[in-house]
C-alpha cells in the first residue's frame, strides 16, 4: 500500500557505474532498497519511535543511494525522512531533509533559499512594515510547499519564516570573505541575532585577509575602526556568501 506523502522506490534500470563491480553495484543496491523498504515498514507502524527509526534508515539509504549516483532515489529518500521526522515534532530537522533533496534536484529552489534569506525584513527592525513582512512569509511559505511537496505546514510570521529557511540551508556553507587591504587587521564575527529570545553567539576571531565557510546567515562584524580607535560593529547578510571590506 502506498503511504500518503512517500514516493514509491524507482529502480533505475541499465545504469553505468564504471567504479564498482558489478558483484558491489548489486550489493549496494539491495542494501539501500532493503533500508527503504525497513524505513517505510516503520512509518506504516505509526508510533514515535518508528518514525524516528524511520527517519534514520532513509537517510541511511539516501547516503547509500548517492553513493551509487542514484539521485532520484536519493531525493526520494530524503524527502520521506523529512516526512517521518514531521510526524514527532522535529520540524528544524524536517526541513533539513527537504532542504538536502532539494540541493540535489531543485537548482531554483535551493538558491531561492539562499535569496530569501538575505532579504528577510527582520534585518531592518526599524524599517520592516506589514506588507514586507507579508510578502516574505508568503514567498516563504511558497518555498515551503514546493521543497516539501505540500507536506509541511505554513508559517504565519516573518520570524517563524526566518527560522525555517535557516533550518533548510542547515547543511549548507556560505563563503565569508574578510580582506583589509595592504595591511593585517583582527576581526571579530557572531551570528546575527534576529530574536530577542535567541542567546547571542560567541565571537570569533580572525586575521584578515581570510575566508571562512560558515552557515548560511547575517553576520556582526566588529573591528577597531583605525580613524578614531573605536570598535565598530556592521551587520552583512551572508546567505549567498559576501564579501567584507575593512578600512
Amino acid at each position: 500500500m502506498a503511504l500518503p506523502g512517500l514516493r514509491p522506490l524507482m529502480l533505475l534500470v541499465g545504469l553505468v557505474l564504471p567504479t564498482l563491480p558489478g558483484s558491489a553495484v548489486a550489493q549496494a543496491a539491495s542494501g539501500a532498497r532493503l533500508l527503504d523498504a525497513q524505513a517505510a515498514a516503520a512509518f506504516h507502524a505509526g508510533t514515535p519511535a518508528e518514525y524516528m527509526r524511520a527517519t534514520g534508515l532513509w537517510n541511511r539509504a539516501a547516503g547509500q543511494y548517492l553513493a551509487m549516483g542514484w539521485t532520484t532515489d536519493a531525493v526520494a529518500a530524503l524527502r520521506n525522512a523529512g516526512l517521518a521526522s514531521s510526524k514527532v515534532g522535529a520540524d528544524s530537522t524536517a526541513l533539513d531533509y527537504y532542504g538536502r533533496a532539494a540541493d540535489l534536484q531543485d537548482p531554483v529552489a535551493s538558491h531561492q533559499m539562499l535569496v530569501l534569506l538575505d532579504e528577510s525584513p527582520l534585518y531592518d527592525p526599524a524599517g520592516r512594515g506589514m506588507a514586507e513582512e507579508a510578502r516574505f512569509v508568503g514567498e516563504a511559505n511558497k518555498l515551503l510547499q514546493r521543497v516539501s511537496a505540500g507536506q509541511f505546514q505554513p508559517v504565519s510570521t516573518a520570524e517563524d519564516a526566518q527560522k525555517a529557511l535557516e533550518s533548510l540551508v542547515r547543511s549548507r556553507l556560505a563563503t565569508i570573505t574578510i580582506q583589509c587591504g595592504s595591511r593585517k587587521a583582527v576581526v571579530e564575527l557572531r551570528r546575527w541575532r534576529y530574536s530577542r529570545s535567541q542567546p547571542n553567539a560567541p565571537w570569533e576571531r580572525v586575521t584578515t585577509d581570510v575566508t571562512l565557510r560558515r552557515s548560511p546567515a547575517a553576520y556582526d562584524v566588529r573591528y577597531r575602526d583605525p580613524t578614531t580607535n573605536r570598535d565598530t560593529t556592521i551587520m552583512y547578510q551572508c546567505a549567498d556568501g559576501c564579501t567584507v571590506e575593512i578600512p
